[in-house]
């Protein structure tokens, strides 16, 4: 009996890899956007804020005081979503690379694992129609930093109107 592993024990193995790998994106996922809704939720809080009027306080004044405290969220929220992109994009990586694995070692010509975007023939594609479509540049987890980003940008907007 040799040392080495069987074919079989092998694609066991990239197969258990797999699942592993992509239960732990789908378990990031879920942190990603409780992350992403605490603070929309936050930030939301602070736009009613920013326009609730208050007694003997102007709009102006009100506005130097609270944008501030939204930019610094903004960008807190930022290098969480910067992060949470980066991790999805690295598990995204690793996943393609034990695909690439198990489709040699089973010899597939055609495998596509959960997720995947690039690579597919048209005719494993959705139509893109005003209901659905995609923008790689603007993917959903691309907005979890694009979006505070820019609300870093409304926030100082609203700092040096009113300064």
């Amino acid at each position: 009996m040799s040392g080495e592993p069987q074919r079989d024990d092998l694609v066991d193995f990239y197969v258990g890899d797999l699942k592993n790998k992509v239960t732990f994106l789908d378990g990031h996922f879920n942190r990603m956007w409780t992350r992403f809704n605490f603070f929309l939720t936050i930030e939301s809080a602070l736009f009613v804020l920013l326009f609730k009027p208050l007694d003997g306080i102007s709009l102006r004044q009100h506005a130097v005081t609270i944008a501030p405290v939204g930019l610094v969220l903004c960008l807190l929220w930022y290098f969480f979503g910067r992060e949470d992109r980066y991790q999805v994009a690295l598990q995204r990586r690793l996943i393609e690379g034990t695909v690439r694995e198990i489709k040699q070692r089973l010899n597939l010509q055609e495998y596509y694992y959960p997720g995947q975007t690039d690579g597919l023939n048209s005719e494993n594609l959705p139509p893109v129609n005003l209901s659905q479509g995609r923008i790689a540049a603007l993917s959903i987890t691309k907005l979890a930093a694009l979006f505070p980003l820019a609300l870093v940008v409304i926030w100082l907007g609203v700092f040096v109107a009113n300064r």
